[in-house]
Protein backbone atom coordinates (compact mmCIF):
# COMPACT_ATOMS: atom_id res chain seq x y z
CA UNK A 1 0.00 0.00 0.00
CA UNK A 2 2.90 2.32 0.20
CA UNK A 3 3.78 2.24 -3.50
CA UNK A 4 5.99 0.71 -6.17
CA UNK A 5 8.98 3.69 -5.01
CA UNK A 6 8.84 2.03 -1.73
CA UNK A 7 8.99 -1.31 -2.89
CA UNK A 8 11.98 -0.44 -4.91
CA UNK A 9 13.82 1.50 -1.78
CA UNK A 10 12.77 -1.65 0.55
CA UNK A 11 14.07 -4.43 -1.52
CA UNK A 12 17.22 -2.33 -1.85
CA UNK A 13 17.34 -1.96 1.74
CA UNK A 14 17.28 -5.43 2.57
CA UNK A 15 19.80 -6.88 -0.15
CA UNK A 16 21.94 -4.04 1.69
CA UNK A 17 21.52 -5.59 4.67
CA UNK A 18 21.80 -9.10 3.68
CA UNK A 19 25.25 -8.53 1.85
CA UNK A 20 26.26 -6.70 5.00
CA UNK A 21 25.50 -9.95 7.19
CA UNK A 22 27.07 -12.19 4.51
CA UNK A 23 30.42 -9.92 4.54
CA UNK A 24 30.09 -10.20 8.12
CA UNK A 25 29.84 -13.86 8.62
CA UNK A 26 32.93 -13.78 6.09
CA UNK A 27 34.81 -11.78 7.89
CA UNK A 28 34.39 -13.86 11.36
CA UNK A 29 35.07 -16.95 9.35
CA UNK A 30 31.39 -17.81 10.22
CA UNK A 31 30.46 -21.23 7.67
CA UNK A 32 27.08 -21.76 9.04
CA UNK A 33 23.80 -20.69 10.66
CA UNK A 34 25.00 -22.85 13.25
CA UNK A 35 28.05 -21.65 13.86
CA UNK A 36 26.64 -17.95 13.95
CA UNK A 37 24.29 -18.98 16.30
CA UNK A 38 26.96 -21.09 18.48
CA UNK A 39 28.92 -17.41 18.33
CA UNK A 40 25.58 -15.25 19.12
CA UNK A 41 24.99 -17.05 22.31
CA UNK A 42 28.48 -17.28 23.46
CA UNK A 43 28.74 -13.64 23.31
CA UNK A 44 25.60 -13.16 24.95
CA UNK A 45 26.93 -15.49 27.75
CA UNK A 46 29.46 -13.53 28.22
CA UNK A 47 27.83 -10.02 28.27
CA UNK A 48 24.79 -11.83 30.53
CA UNK A 49 27.98 -12.76 32.66
CA UNK A 50 29.65 -9.38 32.56
CA UNK A 51 26.51 -7.64 34.04
CA UNK A 52 26.08 -10.00 36.88
CA UNK A 53 29.66 -9.38 37.73
CA UNK A 54 28.98 -5.42 37.77
CA UNK A 55 26.09 -6.23 39.65
CA UNK A 56 27.67 -8.07 42.31
CA UNK A 57 29.88 -5.49 42.29
CA UNK A 58 27.39 -2.65 43.00
CA UNK A 59 25.88 -5.25 46.05
CA UNK A 60 29.40 -5.65 47.86
CA UNK A 61 30.17 -2.27 47.18
CA UNK A 62 26.85 -0.75 48.82
CA UNK A 63 27.11 -3.42 52.00
CA UNK A 64 31.25 -2.12 52.55
CA UNK A 65 29.98 1.82 52.50
CA UNK A 66 26.86 0.49 55.18
CA UNK A 67 29.58 -0.65 57.32
CA UNK A 68 31.76 1.47 56.98
CA UNK A 69 29.27 3.83 57.66
CA UNK A 70 28.56 2.12 60.90
CA UNK A 71 31.87 1.95 61.87
CA UNK A 72 32.23 5.61 61.80
CA UNK A 73 29.40 6.41 63.54
CA UNK A 74 30.04 4.23 66.39
CA UNK A 75 33.56 6.18 66.62
CA UNK A 76 31.82 8.99 67.05
CA UNK A 77 29.39 8.16 69.63
CA UNK A 78 32.48 6.78 71.57
CA UNK A 79 32.88 9.25 73.53
CA UNK A 80 28.78 10.57 73.85
CA UNK A 81 28.00 6.83 74.84
CA UNK A 82 30.95 6.87 77.50
CA UNK A 83 29.79 10.07 79.40
CA UNK A 84 26.56 8.18 79.22
CA UNK A 85 27.01 5.54 80.74
CA UNK A 86 28.98 7.23 83.52
CA UNK A 87 25.48 9.62 84.04
CA UNK A 88 23.88 6.58 84.98
CA UNK A 89 22.11 6.30 81.65
CA UNK A 90 20.78 9.40 82.89
CA UNK A 91 17.19 10.27 80.86
CA UNK A 92 17.98 13.66 80.76
CA UNK A 93 21.47 13.28 79.27
CA UNK A 94 20.05 10.75 76.55
CA UNK A 95 17.33 12.57 75.15
CA UNK A 96 20.04 15.65 74.76
CA UNK A 97 22.18 13.60 72.66
CA UNK A 98 19.12 11.13 70.91
CA UNK A 99 20.38 11.02 67.69
CA UNK A 100 24.06 10.41 68.36
CA UNK A 101 23.14 7.86 70.89
CA UNK A 102 20.59 6.40 68.14
CA UNK A 103 23.65 6.30 65.39
CA UNK A 104 25.56 3.70 67.97
CA UNK A 105 22.71 2.12 68.51
CA UNK A 106 22.63 1.13 64.84
CA UNK A 107 25.69 0.45 64.24
CA UNK A 108 25.98 -1.95 67.33
CA UNK A 109 22.96 -3.87 65.68
CA UNK A 110 25.07 -3.95 62.30
CA UNK A 111 28.28 -5.27 64.19
CA UNK A 112 25.84 -8.10 65.77
CA UNK A 113 24.19 -8.93 62.00
CA UNK A 114 27.62 -9.19 60.89
CA UNK A 115 28.89 -11.26 63.50
CA UNK A 116 25.93 -13.81 62.85
CA UNK A 117 26.41 -13.98 59.10
CA UNK A 118 30.72 -14.06 59.49
CA UNK A 119 31.19 -15.90 62.85
CA UNK A 120 31.66 -14.49 66.05
CA UNK A 121 34.82 -15.26 66.01
CA UNK A 122 35.23 -13.03 62.87
CA UNK A 123 36.59 -9.37 64.00
CA UNK A 124 35.32 -6.53 62.13
CA UNK A 125 36.82 -5.42 59.33
CA UNK A 126 39.00 -1.80 60.07
CA UNK A 127 37.99 1.27 57.99
CA UNK A 128 41.15 1.12 56.31
CA UNK A 129 40.54 -2.34 54.69
CA UNK A 130 36.59 -1.71 53.78
CA UNK A 131 38.00 1.62 51.69
CA UNK A 132 40.73 -1.03 50.05
CA UNK A 133 37.96 -3.39 49.55
CA UNK A 134 35.55 -0.19 48.38
CA UNK A 135 38.41 1.51 46.02
CA UNK A 136 39.36 -2.78 44.60
CA UNK A 137 35.58 -3.33 43.48
CA UNK A 138 35.09 0.19 41.91
CA UNK A 139 38.59 -0.37 39.97
CA UNK A 140 36.78 -4.04 39.04
CA UNK A 141 33.36 -2.75 38.54
CA UNK A 142 34.42 0.16 36.11
CA UNK A 143 36.37 -2.07 33.75
CA UNK A 144 33.99 -4.80 34.16
CA UNK A 145 31.36 -2.38 32.84
CA UNK A 146 33.46 -0.82 30.19
CA UNK A 147 33.85 -4.27 28.88
CA UNK A 148 30.48 -5.02 29.11
CA UNK A 149 29.43 -2.00 26.95
CA UNK A 150 31.68 -3.09 24.36
CA UNK A 151 30.88 -6.78 24.50
CA UNK A 152 27.01 -5.90 24.36
CA UNK A 153 28.11 -3.64 21.61
CA UNK A 154 29.56 -6.62 19.88
CA UNK A 155 26.50 -8.73 20.75
CA UNK A 156 23.78 -6.49 19.33
CA UNK A 157 26.06 -6.63 15.74
CA UNK A 158 25.74 -10.47 16.23
CA UNK A 159 21.98 -10.39 17.00
CA UNK A 160 21.26 -8.34 13.93
CA UNK A 161 23.31 -10.68 11.50
CA UNK A 162 21.45 -13.42 13.42
CA UNK A 163 18.25 -12.33 13.00
CA UNK A 164 18.87 -11.13 8.92
CA UNK A 165 20.40 -14.79 7.98
CA UNK A 166 16.73 -16.21 9.57
CA UNK A 167 15.07 -14.17 7.59
CA UNK A 168 17.00 -15.39 4.25
CA UNK A 169 16.45 -18.69 5.54
CA UNK A 170 13.23 -18.31 6.30
CA UNK A 171 12.50 -16.83 3.24
CA UNK A 172 14.48 -20.02 1.58
CA UNK A 173 11.71 -22.10 3.21
CA UNK A 174 9.21 -20.45 2.31
CA UNK A 175 10.57 -20.50 -1.35
CA UNK A 176 10.96 -24.03 -1.72
CA UNK A 177 7.29 -25.01 0.24
CA UNK A 178 5.64 -22.40 -2.50
CA UNK A 179 7.73 -24.55 -5.65
CA UNK A 180 6.86 -27.98 -3.50
CA UNK A 181 2.68 -26.67 -3.46
CA UNK A 182 3.02 -25.44 -7.01
CA UNK A 183 4.76 -29.04 -8.43
CA UNK A 184 1.74 -31.09 -6.41
CA UNK A 185 -0.85 -28.58 -7.77
CA UNK A 186 0.84 -29.29 -10.98
CA UNK A 187 1.16 -33.08 -10.85
CA UNK A 188 -3.02 -33.40 -9.74
CA UNK A 189 -3.80 -31.28 -12.39
CA UNK A 190 -1.49 -33.47 -14.80
CA UNK A 191 -3.35 -36.37 -13.45
CA UNK A 192 -7.29 -35.29 -13.35
CA UNK A 193 -6.14 -33.87 -17.59
CA UNK A 194 -4.93 -37.41 -18.40
CA UNK A 195 -8.55 -38.79 -17.53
Amino acid sequence: GKGAGYARWAKVFNLKQMAKAMMFMEEHGIKSYAELKEKADEISEKCDALLESVKADEARMSEVSVLRKHLINYAKAKDVFAAYKASGYNREYYEAHRDMLSLRSAAKKAFDDYKKENGSDKKLPRISELNAEYAMLLERKKSSYAEYRKTKSEMQDWLVVQKIVQEILKEDEQKKEQLHEQEVRQEEENRQSSR
